[in-house]
């Protein structure tokens, strides 16, 4: 008798807890609807039948009149923007508010754990500004010319495989800036669909890790297994072989041995006076070079195989954009550079368009870092996650009249 009346004190103080962690919003006045007990408004992408874009998405139409509203990823509360002028406010005019990155599925144990995505806080400020080099339009435009001296990809006639292909051509990207080649490409094709596949105890893993870290470490959940890491880090050493301009900045800073930034020119927390450093270890390095296949493959060949498919279903943007390919080429005697490619502005409207109805993050997300007092008084606090619906934005008659059409 003792048992089941312990029980079910156990049980009602479960629900009393469950009820106040999921009435969150309600306490801080900002408008949501009450999830499901535990799950919140996550249910749907745990059963796999939303995901995460079309649960913000489908909110987002529900509060259309609202300039934010509370969603519940589980237990955490979420504060989805859907104003413009604060979405601005958080990514460009505040941003030092709100630079850093929620907890995602990158945890501390894959190849990634070093890379800008994982990084928070000053240590992130001083690894981006010292990387920020390597995207000058010099080292791009000898990253493409690298590129078109790159191996041509086998196309055989009959039924082809779009979206293999395409993959070849972003791993073959990805190895030219670095001005090398990855020698086991199939491997790499192979590890690559192993880490994306989902099958459902794998999904709940990486449900897990994202959600759920401290328990993710006493399971052993990870989003990259062991094996795969080991695959990741060989080719990643693969890369940095190369006579690239990133391999001679990772040198300079690896004999510098520390990576330095004082607070004051980077609005970094601390005094005026404060002085950063950060030991530059290999693995710092590595995790810069992770970001360019994690940022720039998978991301890459989708975008690449939606745009195929929008020009294969709109035949007349693909005879216009196939027409100023063929202009442009002849103007520049037959030979392409990186100034040719940037006159190609058909092709570039072609590709806006395209990733804003399959945008490749239907979200970005980012963490309070400070507090902050948004223009009506609401005070959102240092750890509070923000999304913005990129996807549900993008397919909003408001901005754009008939969404869906191409």
């Amino acid at each position: 008798m003792l048992f089941l009346v312990l029980l079910a004190t156990l049980g009602i103080l479960i629900l009393v807890y469950d009820k106040y962690k999921l009435r969150y919003w309600d306490r801080r006045g900002v408008k949501s609807v009450h999830g499901v007990p535990f799950f919140g408004h996550w249910l749907p992408v745990v059963l796999a039948t939303k995901f995460a874009g079309v649960v913000y998405t489908e909110m987002y139409r529900l509060f259309n009149k609202e300039r934010y509203f509370g969603v519940y990823e589980f237990h955490r509360p979420v504060l989805v923007l859907r104003d413009t002028k604060l979405i601005q406010d958080v990514l460009v005019k505040n941003f030092s508010h709100f630079s850093d990155h929620p907890n995602w599925i990158f945890d501390d144990r894959t190849f990634l754990r070093y890379s800008v995505l994982r990084l928070n806080g000053n240590f992130w400020r001083a690894v981006r500004y010292k990387f920020t080099p390597t995207f000058t339009g010099n080292m791009m435009d000898s990253a493409f010319k690298r590129l078109l001296k790159s191996a041509p990809i086998d196309v055989n006639e009959g039924v082809l495989e779009t979206r293999e292909i395409i993959n070849k051509y972003a791993a073959d990207a990805i190895a030219s800036y670095f001005a090398t080649t990855i020698v086991n490409k199939n491997e790499f094709q192979k590890t690559m669909r192993k880490m994306f596949d989902m099958p459902v105890l794998r999904y709940m893993e990486v449900l897990i890790v994202e959600h759920f870290p401290k328990l993710a470490k006493i399971l052993g959940a990870q989003f990259v297994r062991s094996d795969d890491s080991i695959v990741f880090e060989e080719i990643m050493r693969e890369l940095t072989r190369g006579p690239s301009e990133f391999r001679k900045l990772m040198l300079e800073i690896m004999n510098e041995g520390v990576i330095e930034m004082k607070a004051k020119d980077f609005d970094a927390t601390g005094e005026g006076g404060n002085v950063f450093k950060y030991v530059a270890t290999e693995e710092l390095m590595l995790g810069q070079v992770a970001q360019f296949i994690a940022g720039g493959l998978d991301t890459t060949g989708n975008t690449m195989a939606f745009i195929a498919y929008d020009l294969a279903k709109h035949p007349e943007a693909q005879k216009a954009a196939r027409l100023q390919i063929q202009t442009v080429l002849a103007k520049h005697g037959g030979q392409w550079s990186y100034d040719a490619v940037k006159e190609l502005t058909y092709l570039q409207n072609v590709i806006y368009e395209s990733t804003r109805l399959h945008p490749v993050l239907p979200f970005l997300f980012r963490d309070v870092t400070k507090d902050y007092t948004l223009d009506d008084g609401l005070i959102l606090r240092r750890g509070d996650k923000i999304v913005i619906p990129s996807i549900a934005l993008q397919m909003d008659p408001d901005y754009y009249p008939e969404p869906e059409k191409f």
